[in-house]
């Protein structure tokens, strides 16, 4: 349920910028940012930081050492995000997968 929640919250936070809040002059080619999450993944995506302190931490970028695999997925507006899947009491390879080629994401899963 913290993840549906974390997601959710996510989502909502970013249709609400990208529909309200977003400059005029934007090209859509903002910076990509990440977050990591006490659920064992991390997100790199456009203006993640702006809601991330609240569900997360701010990270340089999401960290490669212990990564099960990467689910790449599409947001509403086109945005791609990545989420980083690791080793620990939440994820092991095959429910990672589960996870990003679910109804929820419908995303690609890539095993490290």
């Amino acid at each position: 349920m913290m993840k549906f929640t974390k997601i959710a919250c996510l989502l909502a936070l970013c249709s609400g910028i990208a529909m309200g809040c977003g400059d005029d002059d934007d090209d859509g080619g903002g910076k990509v940012e990440a977050c990591s999450f006490d659920d064992d993944t991390c997100q790199e995506a456009v203006g993640i930081s702006v809601f991330c302190d609240s569900l997360g931490t701010t990270v340089d970028a999401c960290p490669t050492a212990n990564l099960l695999g990467t689910c790449v997925f599409d947001e509403e507006g086109g945005n791609k995000t990545t989420q980083y899947y690791y080793e620990g009491d939440n994820w092991d390879a095959d429910s990672a997968k589960e996870d990003c080629e679910g109804d929820f994401y419908n995303g690609t899963f890539t095993a490290k």
